[in-house]
């Protein structure tokens, strides 16, 4: 049982420059990676919010984001591209998993191939099949939790 339990050998469980580097890559197609810094200034500029606003979603759980080398790092496939809302989707997948996996192993989790998804990324399923990629979160999260 323990092969189903994706936490990502090329990522690591904890951040490390080669894992970014996957990260970054990982996420190219979806949106990237941007640093909360520039996301929090782009979500003031489209009139998304204020520089309070990233912060918020952050604390009441609507998106995750990581550290690595003193910046916060946000997955943008968690928002709609047009409209800088966060897609309800990746919120709700990311309940699954928020209470045992951090922000780092969540971020690896959405972009390594899935045995329960025949390894297919959950980051590539979330807009065609989110039952399929919550029931995944799911398996996981009781692998993890034992």
């Amino acid at each position: 049982m323990g092969h189903h339990t994706h936490l990502p050998d090329t990522m690591g469980c904890e951040p490390n420059s080669r894992g970014f580097a996957a990260l970054l890559a990982s996420f190219k197609s979806s949106g990237g990676l941007w640093c909360g810094d520039d996301l929090a200034r782009l979500l003031e500029y489209r009139q998304c919010g204020d520089t309070g606003s990233l912060a918020r979603l952050m604390v009441s759980g609507d998106i995750f984001s990581f550290q690595w080398q003193g910046n916060v790092w946000v997955p943008m496939f968690q928002f709609d591209p047009s409209q800088l809302s966060v897609k309800q989707g990746a919120r709700q997948v990311q309940g699954e998993l928020s209470q045992v996996f951090d922000g780092w192993m969540l971020a690896a989790w959405f972009a390594q191939p899935n045995t329960w998804l025949k390894d297919r990324r959950p980051v590539d399923l979330l807009d065609l099949n989110l039952p399929a990629v919550c029931a995944a979160a799911r398996a996981d999260r009781f692998v993890a939790t034992g």
